[in-house]
Parts: C-alpha cells; sequence; structure tokens
C-alpha cells in the first residue's frame, strides 16, 4: 500500500482559506488545534485550560518571530481572533478533527526535523497540561483525573501527530 502524498504549505493554505475561512498568518495557529481538541473534550472550556492555550499561543508567536528575525509573524490581534473562535466558544462537531489533519500535515511540511519534533512534543505537552488542569466533578477517583474522552483523545492524537512511546522527550 502507498503513502499518501502529504499536502504542501500551498495546498494547507488553500484548504484552509477555502473550506474553513481561515487565511492570513492563522495558518501559523494550527499547533493550537489539538490543545483546543482537548480543552472541549469534556465540553467545557474551563479558566486554567484557556489559560494553558494562551500561554502556548504567546510562546509560540514569540518563537515565530524569533524565527523570523525578530518579525511579528503571529499579532495579538490574530491570536485574540483564533480564541474568540475556538476556545471561547465550541467550534462545529467534527471540525477541530478535520483541522488536527491539516496541523499534522503543517508538522510534516517542516523542513527541521528538530524542530517539527520539538512542536509534537509540546503540542502532547500542553494537551496533557490541558487535560490534567481541570476535573469535571470532586471528588474524583484515582484514575479519573482524566476523563475517558480525554484518554481517547490523547491515544488520537498520538497516532495523528506520528507520536510513539519510544519517542525521546525533548526538554522545553
Amino acid at each position: 500500500m502507498q503513502k499518501a502524498t502529504p499536502l504542501s504549505r500551498d495546498e494547507i493554505i488553500h484548504v484552509l482559506e477555502t473550506e474553513y475561512g481561515i487565511t492570513g498568518n492563522l495558518i501559523y495557529l494550527l499547533d493550537l488545534v489539538p490543545l483546543v481538541e482537548m480543552l472541549w473534550s469534556d465540553g467545557k472550556n474551563q479558566t486554567a485550560e484557556i489559560s494553558l492555550i494562551y500561554e502556548f499561543a504567546t510562546k509560540l508567536a514569540a518563537q515565530l518571530a524569533n524565527d523570523a528575525g525578530g518579525v511579528e509573524v503571529v499579532s495579538a490581534t490574530d491570536i485574540t481572533f483564533f480564541l474568540q473562535h475556538f476556545v471561547h466558544q465550541r467550534p462545529a462537531s467534527g471540525l477541530l478533527s478535520s483541522l488536527r489533519t491539516l496541523t499534522q500535515a503543517a508538522i510534516d511540511n517542516d523542513h527541521d526535523a528538530a524542530r517539527a519534533q520539538t512542536r509534537k512534543q509540546n503540542i502532547l505537552d500542553y494537551c496533557l497540561d490541558i487535560a490534567a488542569a481541570s476535573v469535571s466533578t470532586y471528588p474524583y477517583a484515582r484514575r479519573d483525573r482524566f476523563i475517558q474522552q480525554e484518554k481517547v483523545l490523547l491515544v488520537e492524537l498520538l497516532h495523528s501527530l506520528h507520536i510513539s512511546p519510544h519517542t525521546e522527550v525533548v526538554n522545553r
């Protein structure tokens, strides 16, 4: 069986614009999609989870600016727009999992393998932090800190981001 050809950056941008109405530099915020999925996995957008996503977004914006020699790639306005449309109001069912496919394609397009691996690890780390940040009910049983939907999503993310248990953990 032949592996599907990954989408190019231009194809990703085209799909984002034509199918999802996502334009401009918002492509650089695709790494937030799995975090947003984790936030919504319990059906609630809790303050601690939102805070973690905002932290990730601002660190991502700073890293992008650093990589671009100090040029702002993603603005505070871009981040606010993204958060308003995906974090502060729940996206339509299936939208985030569809966008996650484009997130993986964007990571696959990163020509720096070490940076791509770091991106994946940061996404996974923040997803774990988001899942652990809030629980839906107290008290909870020892194994119920993460709800079943979060556990299922974590496994999906490991598969879709191609992170194996044998992947070396990168310090952030």
